[in-house]
């Protein structure tokens, strides 16, 4: 959960332990140009990206940029946008990982 991390922030992180990865990354600020860095994703190697951010919101987020960057890395994109409410949930002894989308018509 990266909250309103930007690049800088994402640099510090990947300074102050060079050897994290994440299997999900819940990308910084709604999956702004400012947020997500193509060489974070690349230390992490998440297998799932979720960007939470509004239909039609006025700063156009997701930037394509990011989008582009998660594609290149072989994320699979989740987005409220698209998705409606996306529950991530697994459990500590057991692999299987479980993702919900639902969407309101």
């Amino acid at each position: 959960m990266t909250g309103d991390l930007d690049q800088a922030g994402e640099k510090k992180i990947m300074q102050d332990y060079p050897s994290l990865q994440a299997d999900v990354l819940k990308l910084g600020h709604h999956g702004s140009r400012t947020s997500t860095a193509s060489s974070f994703v690349e230390q992490l190697q998440p297998k799932h990206g979720i960007i939470s951010c509004g239909v039609d919101n006025r700063f156009g987020h997701p930037h394509e940029e990011v989008v582009n960057i998660l594609k290149e890395n072989q994320v699979q994109i989740l987005r409220t946008d698209e998705q409606g409410m996306i529950r991530y949930s697994w459990q500590m002894f057991n692999p299987k990982m479980k993702v919900t989308k639902q969407k309101e018509d």
